[in-house]
This record gives C-alpha cells, sequence and structure tokens, in this order.
C-alpha cells in the first residue's frame, strides 16, 4: 500500500488537493486520512481506497474480479481501451 499512497500524496500535490479538502469530499474523518498517509493504518477498507481514489479520479485493480481478460479487452469501444492504456502507463511511471 506504501507505493499506492506516496502516489495519491503526488497527485494531491500537485492538484492542490490537501487532506482536510479530501477529507470533506470523501466524507472519510481526517484522522483517519492522516493515519493512511502516515502510514499507521497500512491495510484500509477497500471503500475506503475507493472514495480516495474517486476524489482523485484514479482506479486501480482492487479485487481480481474487477480484472479484464484479453478477450474482455477487445471488445471494449476504444474509448476505453485509451483509458486502460493510460492508467497502466501512469501506474508504470509511479510504481516503478
Amino acid at each position: 500500500m506504501t507505493k499506492e499512497i506516496q502516489a495519491y500524496k503526488q497527485i494531491m500535490k500537485e492538484r492542490g488537493i490537501t487532506q482536510v479538502m479530501l477529507s470533506q469530499q470523501t466524507g472519510i474523518p481526517i484522522r483517519t486520512l492522516n493515519d493512511i498517509f502516515r502510514g499507521k493504518t497500512t491495510n484500509p477498507r477497500i471503500e475506503t481506497i475507493k472514495a480516495i481514489e474517486k476524489v482523485l479520479e484514479i482506479e486501480t485493480c482492487t479485487r481480481q474480479s474487477d480484472w479484464l481478460n484479453l478477450a474482455d479487452f477487445e471488445k471494449l469501444p476504444n474509448s476505453e481501451k485509451i483509458q486502460i492504456a493510460n492508467f497502466f502507463n501512469f501506474a508504470v511511471m509511479t510504481f516503478t
């Protein structure tokens, strides 16, 4: 989770989003966010992560059931394929 939290921090910095603002927009208590961002909470609930990612306008594959196989990917409209490709480019650049 550490790499993801670092990515969230970077995105927040780039967009000028504070933890207080994130708390207000997600409904997550500021103390909970502080614990997550300081590493005190190492395994936050999936609902918490999804709320953070919704505000930050990012998505990660959080459950194996969310993953696409190649056959499913091929059926997607080009606009969705581009979004997925952009996400993976972001993830590679962020997490490597």
